[in-house]
């Protein structure tokens, strides 16, 4: 067993990243559930309500005049009798090109814990490591890897592993529910495609056939590396998820359309 120091952060600071695709922040309602959700796990309080956050969002987008990007949002919690404040912004955003879903990207390991992995709260000890260790690497994400030697999550998305027809990832509890994870699951149940939620050690990972990760910003993204062990990014249950989670997408955007038409998008 390796002793591993829980990364800890004071002041907390809630946070969403809500990717904006033709204007309309993508799956808003599952971001602000979450946020709800971290805030509650954290003892806070005093956050603003639901319509009130949505609104200051989509008027966020119309002022930027934005198609495409992400938005930070971020609840800086100093004192737990004060209201947060709250910061909204477009932040820079980077996502892969068409070539890294066909070939995969490289993924490195990262011996770190998040002491309360299913809030979502900034951690910037956790990040500066995370993105020290993959500059000197030069890979495109960091995996978490825990004192008992199971891979977790990504540093900022979480992962996915296939053997056969099945997808295994590391159990609802020890990691961030993410919100790209939970439709990729939606679409697992949907379409019959079986999900093993299990500890994943480490030293077994060669056992599987391929992996990828997902998070607001790869989408699904397959992995072609982890450490030594390679994988394959081409498998055909990788590229149906990858379809699939792009049709879902595409369907949210039309249902917000339609609700914008119709004058209900405010």
């Amino acid at each position: 067993m390796v002793n591993i120091p829980k990364l800890t952060e004071k002041p907390i600071l809630l946070y969403e990243v809500i990717r904006v695709i033709d204007h309309v922040p993508l799956f808003l309602e599952d971001h602000l559930e979450r946020l709800f959700q971290s805030a509650e796990l954290n003892n806070i309080h005093k956050l603003p309500g639901y319509d009130e956050i949505r609104g200051e969002i989509f008027n966020l987008i119309s002022d930027e005049k934005k198609v495409l990007g992400n938005i930070k949002l971020t609840f800086n919690v100093k004192n737990a009798e004060l209201p947060p404040e709250m910061e909204l912004v477009f932040i820079p955003h980077f996502y892969p090109t068409e070539e890294k879903y066909k070939t995969g990207v490289k993924v490195g390991i990262l011996w770190a814990e998040r002491p309360n992995p299913q809030a979502k709260i900034q951690n910037m000890e956790l990040r500066n490591k995370a993105n020290s260790l993959m500059s000197k690497e030069k890979v495109y994400e960091v995996l978490l890897v825990d004192q008992k030697g199971y891979i977790t999550e990504g540093s900022r998305s979480n992962v996915f592993f296939v053997k056969g027809k099945q997808f295994f990832t590391s159990r609802d509890e020890e990691v961030l529910q993410g919100i790209t994870r939970k439709k990729i699951l939606e679409l697992c149940s949907d379409w019959e495609i079986p999900v093993i939620r299990k500890d994943i050690p480490l030293s077994d990972i060669s056992q599987f056939e391929g992996a990828f990760l997902t998070g607001s910003s790869p989408k699904v993204l397959p992995i072609n590396t982890i450490g030594e062990v390679n994988f394959n990014p081409g498998l055909p249950l990788i590229k149906r998820m990858i379809d699939l989670y792009d049709q879902k997408i595409n369907a949210y955007l039309e249902a917000e359309l339609r609700k914008g038409k119709s004058g209900n998008n405010q």
